[in-house]
């Protein structure tokens, strides 16, 4: 947690500016769902899976900071670090080795900003927070990630990368990037028809929009655990 002068907003030794984002993720998104349909005749020879996801992550939701404003209160952010998340799996088979998943992932992005604070000052001339408000931000993320699986066989280790997209809502002053990039590894275990597949991932959001004074933390790692069915194809 850093210490700023009024009204400044410094995070990581970078002045956070935002941008908009909406428009370039729109095209973007019709991009990759015009690539996949234009794939899934081709793939469909090969095989679709569908299933679930979930997972956890040890990152923070948010950059914490604090901004000093006397006389007046401060302005306090609190992160919360780790959390949960889960949703539905396409995977598209393209080959024996390589096929494109399509996740959406509910993810809750939560962080608290002091409410309340004794009437007294410090000798500093600060003062001592009473309570916190939280402030929880909804999100949906759905990362188009291309695999690669080294074997075709029972216990298959891959690598995946690709774009991730993501929406937001109840965003309590926040707008996080719509765009992001992310990749990762794990292992597929497969018995017959069915597939389990834990793995790690790694993204990278982009900066958040214009309307952010609280600004999410860019860098996240996820662990996740995939069940699927293969429902079409050998």
């Amino acid at each position: 947690m850093r210490m700023l002068e009024a009204d400044q907003r410094v995070h990581n030794g970078e002045t956070f500016a935002g941008a908009p984002t909406g428009r370039k993720s729109r095209w973007a998104l019709y991009g990759v769902l015009a690539i996949a349909l234009m794939l899934t005749p081709r793939a469909a020879a090969q095989g679709l899976s569908l299933g679930l996801a979930g997972g956890v992550y040890p990152t923070k939701d948010f950059i914490e900071h604090t901004i000093l404003r006397p006389p007046y209160n401060p302005e306090i952010v609190r992160s919360d670090t780790g959390g949960w998340l889960a949703g539905g799996s396409v995977e598209v088979h393209l080959t024996p080795r390589f096929s494109v998943a399509v996740d959406g992932l509910y993810k809750l992005l939560k962080y608290e900003e002091a409410a309340t604070f004794k009437p007294e000052l410090n000798p500093d001339g600060s003062k001592e927070v009473i309570g916190y408000a939280p402030a929880p931000v909804v999100t949906w993320q759905f990362p188009v990630l291309v695999r690669y699986k080294f074997r075709a066989r029972r216990v298959n280790p891959f690598v995946e990368g690709g774009p991730s997209f993501r929406t937001a809502g109840n965003l309590n002053r926040t707008d996080p990037s719509h765009v992001g990039v992310s990749a990762g590894a794990g292992v597929e275990f497969r018995w017959g028809r069915f597939a389990l597949a834990p793995s790690a991932r790694y993204t990278r959001w982009g900066g958040d929009g214009a309307r952010a004074n609280v600004f999410a933390r860019p860098d996240q790692v996820e662990f996740l655990l995939r069940a699927s069915w293969k429902i079409w194809g050998k």
